[in-house]
């Protein structure tokens, strides 16, 4: 099952998260804000350098 990290995890982000857990992929979500999310979310912002050991482990794919 692969992992996925979906960067920017918005309307469309999330969406596309649900429809890759279905199909039976791992998505991961980065975003900003700390909202509920479906399926693990990962609290960071683009703009500024990752905190390290925020991701600890590595992806498959990223989106």
């Amino acid at each position: 099952m692969p992992r996925i990290l979906l960067a920017g995890c918005g309307k469309i982000g999330t969406q596309l998260g649900l429809l890759m857990a279905q199909r039976g992929h791992q998505p991961v979500g980065l975003r900003r804000s700390r909202l509920a999310m479906p399926y693990t979310c990962i609290q960071g912002d683009l703009i500024q350098p990752l905190a390290d050991g925020l991701i600890r482990e590595p992806f498959d794919y990223v989106v």
